[in-house]
């Protein structure tokens, strides 16, 4: 940017002769027009008060007497253009309140809807060319009529981008520096001063105090310009070798504290951009902007959302207490003393991590509905949100994205410990070669286990609310009904409004209308429950009528259990025989389908807990030792064929795996089982038990664990399908709020509704299949079913 213009090589000799001219008709013959001159000479110098010709005007500020007539400013002058403002600093300008009332709708007697604004204009020469009403003068682009209302209707928070082609102003003949003053109309009809703060604004010390967030530091003046094509002409042409021209132009408007339905006088922020001729001849252009901003003074605000913040941090931190405190409890340290430190504080950053980002999603998002409420439906003017123009979301930004950085840690855990979980199918098959010695019968058919394994697998992405479903109303809602636009920074709720688009009513909004329409969707699928099974119910009928049983193993000693004998006591039987054996079942001509003779309920799903020695046998028999043997017969066969290892290796068994011992070890693993639940029916009253009040508060065990050495599995009543915790069926609430951040992630990105669903349908997509495909990996490890066969 040009620092200076009297001295440098731009400036030519009659330059500096008009200077001297402008400078000695102002201090020693008090001229008017020498005195405009000057004024606007430090003007194109952005003010620098240790410049020459800032100096000069300077000097003949202090030789006249202050004036105490309005405005009532230190550097105030009667007979001298004015140009600086004695009282610096915002907290000091917002002292003036204009007379008139500011209101949302129609006006009464002196009330105001849209203000009237009014610009002096000078010349580089000092002539005065005229008042006039503003329209379009702040702004270098085209302007609508429309436009010029919105800009000067209160509350309607203005913004206009567009490209100019700044060639245009290297030829001075077609447009010619001009200097404005700018006013407002008060209620009285009064003219009042606007301040200005440009961005560059040089001060005493050569520092620019308002490129500074600190408000109180900013310095104001008067007179500015928009384009300057005038201070870098060169002396044998007419064409400069720099321009100078308004990027950005703000006016900003601060409710009264002390007034209802007043404002303090308005100001307004430039900030210039410089460019110089050749990058001017290779690319002319360049974006500019016009914007009202509308704000109140927050003092009162945020104490309230700060002490809200420390209680949502602190109730975050007794939870995560409480979650690592239940942890341990279902992990006693005794079982796995080597690595519990690591294991103890990876689960502590995760189970925190998890909860704060809950908490500050609730914070942020109450924060938000609170603005939403009180800033749309107000009647009359009481409160005004901050422009997102400003930096007073950066705090909203920093939470927001640590939030979505914290779900997508806590998802992608989740995903990984849901696809270590023990998996085992307990076939109650029984052989019709009953009179054949047990180790010559003929196997049960595998085929039943298979299309158990493919069922289970469907199961692991599916969940209550369907993300397809749910994006298209989404988008139907916020794109199709014009919802998205209650996000606009106008203090009414209006669909067809336009204006700025505010990231945290957006995030307001948008969370309002996916929770709405995920509620919506599960109370449906709840209410026709009745009459359309929900795929977990048919799961488990399926089971009954495979004659199969599930055993899962989602921690160490705590499980789930689904009980799947059939009634009928065969599921390899004819069409015609499984057709009369369920018409049986329904005329209750055969036992229930429930773990208990007894159980009316016929319940099936029960919660476990395993004794440790349990949990040694069921390792010893099939977990640890036969995973180890099926990792070195696949390292030996890699090493023979001369293959390089596979960072994700096939699931399907290696070539020389003995089949005859994988059958071995897997009826061995289902007789001990089906030992340990026939002694719990057997039990009953003892090894089945209700939840006790911090059972069901906590998820507390039913004794401590440390203790647990030895004996039968301990069985709660599973009636609300808690084994739907080892699928995403169990956090529909997590992914649905993991949807609300992904897609406000790709909102603020692109700032497009319909973009920002799609990207959050391929990103859920990315997700799932990656659930899919490690849940897939886990069901053939622990079940040892041959990878082909699921799907």
């Amino acid at each position: 940017m040009l620092r200076s213009l009297v001295g440098s090589e731009m400036c030519i000799r009659d330059r500096i002769q008009y200077y001297e001219k402008a400078a000695i008709g102002c201090l020693r013959d008090t001229d008017v027009t020498s005195c405009q001159v000057l004024t606007n000479l430090c003007t194109l110098l952005l003010y620098q008060r240790n410049h020459p010709v800032c100096q000069a005007y300077w000097s003949q500020l202090q030789k006249i007497s202050s004036s105490t007539a309005f405005p009532q400013d230190p550097y105030f002058r009667p007979t001298l253009p004015w140009l600086y403002y004695g009282r610096n600093g915002l907290s000091q300008l917002n002292r003036q309140v204009l007379q008139m009332k500011v209101v949302l709708g129609e006006p009464q007697t002196g009330e105001v809807n849209k203000l009237q604004f009014f610009v002096t204009k000078y010349s580089v020469d000092g002539r005065f060319l005229g008042t006039e009403a503003l329209t379009s003068q702040l702004q270098l682009c085209p302007f609508a009529l429309r436009d010029a209302e919105d800009f000067k209707t209160f509350g309607y928070s203005f913004y206009k981008s567009c490209t100019i082609d700044l060639s245009t102003y290297l030829q001075t003949s077609r447009y010619t520096t001009t200097f404005y003053e700018l006013f407002v109309k008060d209620g009285d009809g009064s003219l009042v001063p606007v301040p200005v703060v440009v961005s560059g604004f040089v001060d005493e010390s050569d520092q620019s105090p308002n490129r500074g967030i600190d408000s109180d530091k900013w310095r104001f003046t008067r007179r500015f310009f928009l384009v300057d094509n005038l201070s870098a002409r060169t002396s044998d042409q007419q064409t400069p070798l720099l321009i100078r021209y308004a990027a950005s132009v703000r006016l900003t408007f601060i409710l009264s504290e002390s007034s209802s339905e007043k404002i303090y006088v308005p100001y307004l922020s430039i900030e210039h951009r410089s460019r110089r001729e050749p990058s001017i001849r290779s690319s002319p252009l360049a974006t500019i902007s016009l914007s009202t901003s509308y704000t109140m003074n927050s003092d009162n605000f945020w104490p309230v959302v700060n002490t809200l913040f420390i209680i949502a941090n602190v109730a975050a931190a007794i939870v995560s207490i409480i979650r690592i405190y239940v942890w341990t409890k279902h992990n006693p340290s005794v079982y796995t003393p080597n690595d519990y430190i690591i294991w103890f504080i990876s689960k502590s950053f995760l189970f925190f991590s998890d909860t704060w980002a809950r908490m500050m999603f609730f914070f942020l998002y109450g924060v938000g509905v609170y603005w939403l409420i009180f800033y749309k439906l107000q009647s009359r003017v009481f409160i005004l949100i901050p422009s997102a123009a400003t930096t007073t979301y950066k705090s909203f930004y920093i939470i927001y994205f640590l939030i979505f950085g914290f779900s997508v840690i806590s998802l992608l855990s989740l995903i990984y410990r849901l696809a270590q979980i023990d998996v085992f199918f307990i076939d109650w098959e029984k052989s019709e070669e009953q009179h054949v010695p047990e180790d010559s019968r003929s196997l049960p058919s595998a085929w039943r286990t298979i299309f158990i394994g493919n069922e289970l697998c469907e199961l692991h992405t599916l969940r209550h609310i369907p993300v397809s479903v749910l994006l298209v109303l989404v988008a139907f809602l916020l794109r199709g009904l014009n919802l998205e636009n209650l996000d606009l920074e106008v203090p009414y709720a209006r669909i067809d409004a336009s204006g700025n688009k505010n990231p945290l009513l957006h995030f307001a909004v948008s969370t309002t209308v996916f929770l709405a329409c995920g509620l919506g969707i599960y109370v449906i699928r709840q209410i026709f429950r009745t009459w359309v099974a929900l795929p977990l119910d048919n799961f488990i009928d399926l089971l009954s009528v495979a004659n199969i049983s599930l055993f899962i193993l989602d921690e160490n000693m705590h499980g789930f259990y689904i009980h799947g004998i059939s009634p009928s006591g065969r599921a390899e039987v004819s069409l015609e025989n499984l057709r009369r054996a369920l018409e049986i079942e329904s005329k209750g001509g055969t036992r229930g389908r429930g773990l208990l003779a007894e159980d009316k309920s016929q319940l099936q799903s029960y919660e476990l807990y395993i004794s440790r020695q349990m949990r040694l046998e069921y390792n010893g028999i099939f977990n640890y030792n036969l995973e180890q043997e099926i990792a070195e017969k696949r390292r030996q066969q890699t090493m023979s064929s001369g293959a390089q290892m596979d960072f994700l290796p096939s699931l399907k068994l290696p070539e020389n795996f003995s089949y005859s011992e994988l059958e071995k070890k897997k009826r061995e693993l289902m007789s001990y089982l089906k030992i340990y639940l026939e002694e719990v029916v057997a039990e009953s009253h003892r090894t089945i038990i209700p939840r006790s009040i911090m059972n069901r508060a906590f998820d507390l065990p039913p004794i401590a664990l440390e203790e647990f050495q030895k004996g039968n599995p301990i069985l709660f009543r599973d009636t609300t399908h808690r084994f739907k915790n080892v699928l995403f069926y169990g956090y529909d609430f997590q992914l649905l709020v993991l949807n609300i951040l992904i897609y406000n992630t790709f909102w603020l990105a692109s700032k497009s509704v319909i973009v920002a669903i799609v990207l959050t349908y391929l990103f859920d997509t990315l997700l799932s299949w990656l659930r899919d495909f490690t849940s897939a990996r886990n069901l053939g490890r622990k079940t040892l079913i041959d990878d082909r066969f699921l799907s």
